[in-house]
């Protein structure tokens, strides 16, 4: 599996998306790989121009098909999605999704891909990326029967700093480390339960150290200490104190300098080199800074 990362970690956010063509034998892999590199060339009419392309397995098919995003326009951008799959009788790609977004206010990128809904097919998460906060609002695509590729489900929202992941048959949606929603599809239906500080914890996996926020008068704190002690090799995330808060904390953490941490997917901090670094926490809900110290042996 090869992985492609777009990683923003002055701004909390994390972006990956893996190019998926396990499972078949040396010919078929070679003809994705050609197919992917004509498609990074491609063009559409009225000025697309394909700006990220990877392979899925959308209809749960042994040959996965392949998922283009093209992007035209100077200020607002339009989009056009589109999803092609191998037909091994004609030996022809063939479009099995084509989408129009118009007027956004940054171009779409690939969030994240993975499996919701069962062990074969997988889904992509994409949209649009902008702006000085980091913004994302997220779509996601994919197939529920195997035959026809479509929009799976369209929060009317968007996050800040934003973090899509998709872990454990379950799509998470937030601000850096603070889940803010999640979605499982149960029985037919996606199923949607606000975020809350368990999630945040589900999210990151076990780690060393918990740096726990809580809110206090309308305003964030730290009900862990700010002088953080770490060794080589230990993780860390930033999660809400209380297990069952639903607050939806938004926030970014500043780093300065070359950085002796080193941020693991999806949400989560590991140390690799000794010394003293600072962050500056900002809370922007209400405008609060804070200086993190850590010291690590």
């Amino acid at each position: 599996m090869r992985t492609v990362t777009l990683i923003l970690l002055m701004l909390g956010v994390f972006i990956s998306f893996p190019l998926t063509i396990q499972g078949m034998d040396s010919s078929e892999k070679k003809m994705v790989k050609k197919q992917i590199e004509f498609l990074k060339k491609s063009k559409l009419a009225g000025g697309y121009k394909a700006t990220e392309v990877t392979s899925v397995h959308l209809l749960g098919h042994d040959i996965p098909e392949t998922f283009t995003i093209y992007v035209r326009g100077e200020g607002l951008k339009d989009v056009v999605y589109r999803a092609q799959t191998y037909e091994t009788k004609s030996k022809q790609w063939r479009t099995v999704y084509k989408e129009w977004r118009y007027d956004q206010f940054g171009a779409s990128y690939l969030l994240e891909q993975g499996k919701l809904i069962d062990t074969k097919k997988e889904q992509v998460v994409v949209g649009p990326f902008f702006g000085s906060g980091a913004i994302i609002t997220p779509e996601l695509i994919g197939s529920t029967d195997g035959k026809q590729v479509r929009t799976l489900l369209q929060p009317d929202k968007s996050y800040s700093f934003g973090n899509v992941t998709i872990k454990n048959k379950t799509l998470y949606l937030g601000t850096a480390s603070i889940v803010h929603d999640t979605y499982r599809y149960e029985k037919n239906k996606w199923k949607h339960r606000v975020g809350t500080g368990q999630d945040d914890r589900d999210l990151a996996g076990p780690v060393t150290k918990w740096l726990k926020l809580s809110q206090t008068k309308g305003k964030v704190r730290f009900s862990t200490s700010r002088n953080v002690k770490l060794k080589i090799g230990d993780t860390f995330a930033i999660v809400r104190a209380d297990r069952t808060d639903t607050s939806p904390f938004s926030y970014r953490t500043l780093q300065s300098g070359s950085s002796k941490m080193k941020y693991l997917y999806p949400s989560v901090f590991k140390a690799i080199k000794k010394g003293k670094e600072e962050w500056t926490f900002d809370e922007h809900a209400y405008g609060l800074y804070t200086t993190l110290t850590f010291s690590i042996d």
